[in-house]
């Protein structure tokens, strides 16, 4: 499952493919895409599904997953990545990206997850789990919004 094709999610996904015969489940056009997804589709991550939501803004092909207990964030919103250690989104300062299309996704991001979602696991960073943090993972995606809302730049020295 691709969250988004940039290099560093998927420079070494042939070798990953070919040794774990994996399907390839993704948003946009691939040359190894078994499945194509879409936004409200739903797949199965382990024993849990999850339902495809559609988030642009650090990549316009970017997508989460959003389980009862667990959100699949790729780079939508993460816990810590260097730029916040509780709460920070992707950088959208680049060709191609979009910070308003970014919060727009953070706002639908949180119309779409269930309150027990327990865990968020994101394209960067560490996994973030309620039970062993100060904040649930709806309060994790919350800050990271109110962040990306300041529209000031992630990394300021930049």
């Amino acid at each position: 499952m691709l969250t988004h094709q940039h290099h560093d999610h998927v420079g070494e996904l042939d070798a990953v493919l070919d040794r774990f015969d994996a399907t390839l489940y993704a948003y946009a056009s691939h040359p190894r895409r078994d499945v194509a997804i879409g936004d409200g589709d739903e797949i199965a991550i382990g024993d849990e599904r999850c339902e495809v939501v559609y988030t642009p803004g650090h990549a316009d092909d970017h997508v989460a997953l959003v389980g009862d207990e667990r959100l699949y964030s790729g780079d939508v919103v993460v816990y810590n990545d260097g730029a916040f250690d509780d709460g920070s989104f992707g950088r959208t300062d680049m060709v191609g990206q979009s910070r308003e299309r970014l919060i727009d996704s953070l706002h639908t991001l949180l119309d779409r997850l269930p309150d027990s979602v327990a865990a968020m696991y994101p394209g960067h960073g560490d996994v973030y789990r309620a039970a062993d943090g100060p904040d649930t993972v709806r309060e994790v995606v919350e800050r990271a919004l109110e962040r990306a809302e300041r529209r000031e730049p992630k990394y300021p020295d930049e």
